[in-house]
């Protein structure tokens, strides 16, 4: 089963993974774009050819883009706009109608032809460059000079009806005008005589100025009562002596006028400076006479009589306090009254003072529009024929000469076609091309775990074993790969001993990938016997460089023991079977019960048992195997196996209840997305010393 990480790629790694795919399938298959590519432009250049001649004549003109305007204000459009439309205009169906007809009145003789018209505006400059082909080379020739001829004629039309419509828009609009100017002057007469307007102006000030007095008293009132309500007795007596003694009968900061002292409260401060000397004349006796002197007693009494004085003063004085606030109280409601009243008339006031203004400014910008319309239609009359963009004619058509029209053109489409076709031909061959080109499509095709993926080598023969010295390092650290993706496989029984090594067709790499993978191990302390039980074709007695016989068909057929036919290799923990003698009945042998004896002899002599197997679609040798060994790796070559295939051979082998621990990915490209990162860190796999 995949791991959740593997069930489904990134979608840029698929992406870039379909691109190489892509790439490598055009790499080979770039004569089809060739060839498609090829015969299109054969295909309009033999169009282009069986074309009747054609004649090329061009001209010139200068076109302006600034326009005078009314009152000298110059108006010049966006360059971009103003030449692109000039361009369109030149070769519009209005100009070429309005041509043909020139040509017809002014030269009866010529027979119309189809002509083709096209306009270019000469870097830098306000020059336009005509180009016309047609298939008569007098009537080309007439035709372009009408069409720049109509081109100004048009220009002139559109100006004056330009212009003759400005200046009816305009003598209406000063209709308009003079029937509401004439409306406002009226309003304005009728208002002034119904009110004085001078008069309206002068009130309406005063009548702000005597608001602003009476908010001002207003708030001095506020303020003063509100110091009433909050300050006590002493605190109010002492605020006015000092207004008094610092200004008297002026107006206090805050706009209320300080009230004059009353007969009471002057008395009721002189009773308290009393008492306080009074107490003070006591505490300078009773420093030397004792509390019962006569003379401290009559300053008691006299301290009691003044207290009683100042408690009967302060009576009066707080029912004076009580007087005043009523008094306030009533003068505030009594100015709030008359400020609202003011402030209606205020109001009033200034909505017809508003009103005239209104009126009078209608009236202003009514007069001033007026005049200013009047003057444009003088200059609009001025300007109709004078200042206005420069058309002229600089060279008038050429003699036309014999062209070939559209090669260029005809040439690019068939280009293109052919590319279309050939991109068209190559995606279906890439539809139907479903050979496995890398881990990305086995992680998405298939429910399988892939174990390693094993970069592909180039070698003038087979590739050399691996050994201490190999100078392949990344083909090396991919075998050492598979060695580990085994141990530390997660699996729910004991770990495979017996493990067999197919692919679906021939040619996949299986004996190369078998054989390292067995050094692999061996080099790792396991004690590996590797058998060749392809019985037919098996080679991996020439990775090693041995007979072939005797060999593990010998045993099989009962002729030698394992024992006698092992050999031994330069690592001491590997010994290998070789095939022995070809066989063309082989799959007997694999069902019957000699099989089964001699793994089981083998079984506790070694760590592991590794074999090599026939193709799983070519025999039916490995499908009667692999149910009795423990676990089988699926070999799979990028680029060569068919996706079909492997599925077929991995259902096969399923239908048997074999043990498919994962998937091996041979000759991968290391360009590809999914195998950049080994090719990229290749130097580290290189020791000092290298």
């Amino acid at each position: 089963m995949k791991t959740p990480s593997q069930s489904r790629s990134p979608s840029l790694l698929m992406l870039m993974t379909r691109v190489s795919k892509f790439v490598a399938f055009l790499k080979k298959r770039w004569w089809v774009l060739l060839l498609t590519v090829s015969l299109g432009l054969c295909a309009g250049a033999f169009y282009v050819a069986n074309q009747p001649p054609a004649y090329k004549t061009s001209a010139r003109m200068m076109v302006s883009g600034t326009i005078s305007l009314p009152e000298g204000a110059v108006y010049s459009e966006e360059l971009g706009n103003f030449y692109g439309t000039q361009a369109e205009l030149m070769q519009s169906q209005e100009i070429r109608q309005r041509a043909a007809a020139r040509v017809q009145a002014l030269r009866p003789e010529l027979k119309p032809s189809p002509v083709e018209l096209s306009v270019a505006q000469q870097r830098g400059t306000s020059f336009f460059i005509l180009t016309l082909v047609g298939d008569e080379p007098e009537y080309s020739e007439a035709f372009l000079n009408a069409c720049m001829e109509e081109y100004i004629q048009l220009k002139r039309e559109m100006r004056s009806e330009t212009s003759d419509t400005a200046l009816t828009a305009i003598s209406d609009e000063l209709v308009r005008l003079d029937k509401e100017l004439r409306r406002g002057e009226d309003e304005l007469l009728a208002f002034q005589k119904s009110n004085n307007v001078v008069f309206l102006e002068e009130e309406g000030n005063s009548a702000g100025k005597y608001l602003l007095q009476l908010k001002q008293t207003l708030a001095g009132m506020k303020t003063e009562y509100e110091l009433l309500k909050r300050l006590s007795l002493e605190q109010n007596l002492e605020r006015r002596q000092q207004s008094q003694t610092d200004q008297p009968a002026a107006v206090e900061t805050d706009g209320a006028a300080a009230p004059p002292s009353t007969g009471v409260e002057v008395e009721y401060l002189k009773a308290r400076q009393d008492l306080q000397l009074l107490r003070a004349k006591r505490e300078s006796l009773s420093r030397f006479m004792r509390p019962k002197h006569p003379r401290i007693q009559r300053v008691d009494q006299e301290i009691a009589q003044q207290e009683n004085l100042i408690s009967l003063y302060r009576q009066q004085g707080v029912a004076q306090l009580k007087s005043r606030q009523e008094s306030l109280e009533l003068q505030i409601a009594n100015l709030e009254k008359e400020i609202t009243e003011w402030e209606q008339r205020a109001l009033e006031l200034g909505g017809r003072i508003a009103e005239y203004a209104r009126i009078k400014a209608k009236v202003d910008r009514a007069k001033a529009l007026y005049e200013r319309l009047l003057s444009s239609v003088q200059s609009v009359d001025v300007n109709k024929n004078l200042h206005q963009d420069t058309l002229t004619i600089l060279d008038r058509a050429s003699t036309p000469v014999t062209t070939q029209p559209g090669l260029v053109k005809y040439l690019s489409l068939g280009g293109a076609a052919g590319l279309i076709l050939g991109g068209g031909i190559i995606a279906v061959m890439i539809l139907l091309d479903d050979r496995i080109t890398s881990t990305i499509d086995l992680q998405e095709n298939f429910e399988e775990e892939v174990l390693v993926q094993i970069p592909f080598e180039k070698s003038k023969g087979r590739i050399c074993l691996l050994d201490d010295s190999d100078t392949h390092e990344i083909f090396a650290e991919a075998c050492r790969n598979l060695r580990s993706s085994l141990h530390y496989m997660s699996l729910d029984g004991p770990k495979p001993k017996t493990i067999l090594i197919t692919s679906a067709v021939p040619g996949e790499g299986k004996s190369t990938v078998c054989t390292n993978f067995a050094i692999t191990m061996a080099s790792a302390g396991s004690k590996v016997l590797l058998i060749d039980a392809d019985l037919r074709k098996g080679t991996v007695h020439n990775y090693f460089g041995f007979e072939s016989k005797p060999g593990f068909s010998e045993v099989l057929q009962g002729e030698h023991s394992w024992r006698d036919v092992m050999r031994r290799t330069s690592l001491e923990t590997l010994t290998v079977i070789s095939r022995g003698q070809a066989l063309n009945k082989t799959s007997e042998f694999f069902v019957g019960k000699a099989i089964d004896t001699v793994l089981r002899d083998m079984y506790d002599d070694f760590d592991y048992i590794i074999l090599d197997s026939a193709p799983v679609l070519a025999r039916d040798d490995t499908t009667s195997l692999a149910p009795k060994i423990d676990a089988v790796l699926f070999v799979v070559r990028a680029f060569s196996t068919p996706m079909r295939l492997a599925r077929t051979s991995l259902s096969s082998l399923y239908q048997r209840q074999v043990n498919v621990l994962g998937l091996i990915l041979n000759a991968a490209n290391r360009n590809s997305a999914d195998y950049y990162y080994y090719y990229k860190y290749a130097e580290y796999y290189r020791t000092a010393d290298d």
